[in-house]
């Protein structure tokens, strides 16, 4: 829905969300290093709010199967 590369999607992290004029943003990292603010689609904003909010960080632990929960803080 925004049109994101999938390294620019995974490569994002939690701390560049933001809301700016009303409107949920992301900050990414473009191809070839450029930094850009996104508004985010409202349907990706709510996903990444329903995947950030209700789940507990060990289930996340155990999905990803990651044995060090630092490892999944990280995402």
């Amino acid at each position: 829905m925004n049109g994101l590369r999938v390294s620019e999607a995974t490569g994002a992290n939690i701390e560049a969300l933001g809301v700016e004029r009303g409107h949920r943003t992301l900050v990414i990292t473009r191809k070839g290093g450029k930094v850009v603010t996104i508004a985010l689609a409202p349907r990706s904003a709510r996903a990444i709010d329903l995947a950030i909010g209700g789940v507990p960080l060990r289930d996340v632990q155990e999905a990803a199967s990651h044995a060090d929960p630092r490892t999944t803080i990280r995402l």
